[in-house]
């Protein structure tokens, strides 16, 4: 019996409820000669249609949809956890004011995190740190909100499509390997010079440190800025000859907590012979120096009162280092007035042989 007029409309009605993707196969399948023969009620034929997998229902569809999202973020936090992802990148975006997002792991203070950078049409780049335990959320977001998802790893990569009609398909072609990616991070490693808690003499006669080479906490600060001119002093020194004795100027010389790390780097790290001479104005200070010198028996290493203006050095061939005037405020533009006049020797530091 043909099917009667009114059920072929409400089947019709029916199958507009159905993503219109299917529409052409649920039509078609209703609409067949083996139902149109007998009378099917269209809530079977699409039992029929459903059972045979030829037509999915919206519920079913989205779960399906779902499903392949869910297990595309899963494996993503696998891998993650496992420290073997090396990028991911997120595109085709639902926002239109955005161009991409990338995803990589980092460490910082010992954590590793999800470092996500936003690219925007404006030529922005927005970075946000996500901790990676805590990361699954976040990625199952811009998963939703982008049609396409590349994973990559050492040993293969992995892709989520999402259609323009929001069928999604995760292809997995990333193999099982123990080879990790190589986590960056924003926590650089200083190079040290000094250390507290290490006995330095000239440290402790200039109250730096006390006997045992603890550093006060009054002079943290001053220890912290040895250390680093020590670093500056290390990457220089590579310019001067290997051998040969080494002239050192250091003018507006004050205390000297520079000069006397600059020699103990010098002989005692160095191993280098040097001749260093201290200038300064204040004649209380310069005793100071001498006194502390002579206890630690540098012998290389003197001080003289004078104006550096009227001030001539007279020193062998070889290589010479001049120190500026740079940690003074108003003594430093009293020496460099006086160093205007004079000609025997340059403000700027120098180098040569």
């Amino acid at each position: 019996m043909p099917v009667s007029r009114t059920d072929l409309k409400y089947r019709e009605n029916y199958i507009t409820r159905l993503p219109v993707c299917q529409h052409k196969t649920a039509k078609k399948l209703i609409n067949s000669k083996d139902y149109c023969k007998k009378s099917v009620s269209v809530q079977k034929a699409l039992t029929i249609g459903v059972k045979t997998g030829k037509i999915l229902l919206p519920e079913t569809e989205r779960k399906m949809e779902e499903n392949e999202i869910l297990k595309a973020a899963d494996r993503v936090s696998e891998l993650i956890a496992s420290q073997k992802l090396s990028k991911i990148v997120f595109s085709v975006p639902d926002d239109k004011s955005e161009i991409r997002t990338e995803g990589r792991l980092v460490r910082i203070k010992n954590r590793m995190y999800l470092q996500t950078e936003k690219y925007t049409a404006d030529g922005k780049a927005r970075h946000t740190n996500i901790p990676a335990d805590e990361s699954r959320e976040k990625i199952l977001q811009l998963m939703k909100t982008h049609k396409r998802t590349n994973v990559i790893t050492p040993s293969g990569n992995a892709e989520l499509m999402i259609s323009k009609k929001g069928k999604s398909k995760f292809t997995d072609r990333i193999a099982d390997c123990k080879v990790l990616s190589a986590v960056g991070g924003n926590d650089r490693l200083k190079k040290h010079i000094l250390s507290d808690g290490t006995v330095y003499p000239f440290l402790v006669e200039l109250g730096v440190s006390d006997a045992n080479g603890n550093v006060f906490d009054r002079k943290r600060a001053k220890f912290r800025q040895i250390d680093r001119f020590l670093g500056y002093v290390d990457e220089i020194i590579r310019f001067l000859p290997d051998s040969g004795e080494i002239n050192v100027l250091d003018l507006c010389c004050g205390k000297s907590y520079l000069t006397f790390a600059a020699y103990w780097f010098l002989t005692e790290v160095k191993k280098r012979q040097v001749n260093m001479t201290g200038a300064d104005l204040k004649k209380d200070v310069i005793d100071f120096c001498t006194e502390k010198a002579v206890r630690l028996g540098y012998t290389g290493l003197s001080f003289v009162c004078a104006d550096i203006a009227k001030y001539e050095v007279n020193v062998a061939p070889g290589p010479c280092a001049v120190s500026p005037c740079v940690r003074h405020g108003d003594r430093r533009r009293a020496c460099d007035r006086g160093a205007s006049e004079s000609k025997s020797y340059s403000l700027n530091p120098v180098l040569s042989s």
